[in-house]
């Protein structure tokens, strides 16, 4: 027993060792991300391990094992980069930086329709959707608000971390360009752009209207405390916490119901299981995507995920972890993220391409955000409009995402769809111009 405990620490200690170092000293987002991993891979094998040694029934090994553990278990991986993001803003926030940068970009953000006080709500969006849509009422002009109110979900969130890391680790290995980290960079770049795109479209159809005048009072610059970046930084972070151990972790345990039960209530694969029938129904609407009826019989698995991501983003990643335990015969390559290794097993099960694993992140990113930021985003809507807010990023993430999938799958498709936006974009000039020499 002693040599096996001393192999079990030194094996531990490798494993300790590869968090920080692998020919190169890792960054400190990766270091936390790995520690955070091997902490909770350790114990939850332990308590798996535990479960079996008790003589636990194999229903009830399933359910904590691949549910519960391996639900929340990604999820969790990602709570130290979520705190450096979070510890970050709020050092921008406490500094009075924030405020100078929104006053130095009020010229620039006037050239697409908005002020530069709409900066401080896009920037938190970074954060956090829901206080970054509740600072939207700062904003004097109903307008404005409602612009900025509707780009802040193509600002990605600390929940959408781990599908930008997950989805993009799996899909830069697939289509070989390495952890997939330019992924993840480019999709913040398209966020940005779709957000400024919208804007000039919407300021140009539905928000016509003079840009408000920027008045805000610049603080002075002063030294955040620690206490103070504490504070506000688990203030943020308590939010995605709560959500883990509460809706993520019941929905874990339901996606686990509903894709080991069929609907006679009795033990089935999951193929038969009512989880797969609900996947299919949806999969078709989810085909000029990439990853609805072109995926084979397992395909349905990524519809589930993306719809389970409207109730909270976390929940992509987490319903990953669930079903990817149902495929243990499927093998996986060494990634550099937990949630990247369940993405390329259910990758290789269901045979989804690389592009369409991009076209998946590109959704999530900008479809209908968490229900928590809906219901942020209804409050803040005048009575009778919040529908279309809800159209809108139903409509805008459905076109982007096709674009993106049919570009990156067949390249000529991009000049069909850039003559597509030209003759938009023409009829929009002339039908603009029209309607001036009208009024």
């Amino acid at each position: 027993v002693e040599v096996e405990g001393e192999l079990v620490y030194a094996n531990f200690g490798v494993e300790l060792l590869a968090c920080v170092y692998d020919g190169a000293i890792f960054s400190p987002g990766v270091i936390l991300f790995n520690l955070m991993g091997l902490l909770t891979g350790t114990l939850f094998g332990w308590i798996t391990d535990g479960i079996v040694s008790l003589g636990a029934a194999e229903w009830a090994v399933s359910l904590i094992g691949d549910g519960v553990l391996g639900g929340i278990g990604g999820v969790l991986s990602f709570v130290p980069q979520i705190l450096l993001l979070l510890l970050i803003l709020s050092i921008l926030e406490d500094t009075g930086y924030m405020a100078r940068v929104a006053f130095i970009l009020d010229k620039l953000f006037r050239r697409f329709g908005v002020s530069g006080r709409a900066f401080i709500p896009m920037v938190m969006g970074f954060g956090c959707s829901v206080p970054a849509i509740v600072n939207t009422r700062t904003l004097a002009d109903e307008r404005e608000k409602t612009l900025t109110l509707r780009t802040i979900p193509f600002f990605s969130c600390g929940a959408k971390l781990p599908i930008l890391v997950g989805v993009a680790g799996a899909a830069g290995h697939m289509l070989g360009l390495g952890d997939g980290s330019w992924i993840s960079y480019s999709m913040y770049v398209l966020g940005m752009a779709l957000a400024v795109v919208s804007i000039l479209v919407m300021r140009s159809t539905t928000q016509r209207g003079e840009v408000a005048p920027f008045i805000m009072e610049l603080p002075s610059y002063r030294m955040p405390s620690g206490k103070a970046l504490m504070y506000h930084m688990w203030d943020k972070a308590k939010h995605y916490l709560k959500k883990v151990f509460t809706i993520i972790l019941a929905s874990t345990i339901i996606i686990w119901f509903l894709s080991s039960y069929g609907w006679n209530w009795k033990p089935a694969d999951i193929q038969n299981s009512i989880l797969a029938s609900l996947g299919q129904l949806l999969q078709p609407i989810f085909t000029p995507l990439g990853f609805g009826s072109q995926l084979n019989e397992y395909g349905w698995v990524f519809v589930v995920a993306a719809v389970t991501g409207l109730i909270a983003k976390e929940e992509v990643i987490s319903t990953f972890g669930a079903l990817a335990a149902l495929f243990s015969a499927v093998t996986a390559p060494e990634l550099a993220a937990e949630g990247a290794v369940d993405v390329w097993v259910l990758a290789q099960a269901t045979g989804i391409t690389g592009a369409a694993l991009i076209a998946f992140i590109v959704f999530n990113m900008t479809t209908i955000p968490c229900f928590a930021a809906v219901a942020a985003a209804k409050g803040e809507t005048p009575k009778g409009k919040f529908r279309w807010t809800i159209l809108f990023w139903v409509f805008t993430s459905y076109l982007t995402t096709a674009v993106v999938y049919t570009v990156l799958t067949w390249w000529w498709t991009a000049i069909l769809w850039a003559a597509v936006f030209a003759v938009a974009t023409t009829v929009l000039v002339l039908y603009n111009k029209k309607r001036g020499k009208a009024v």
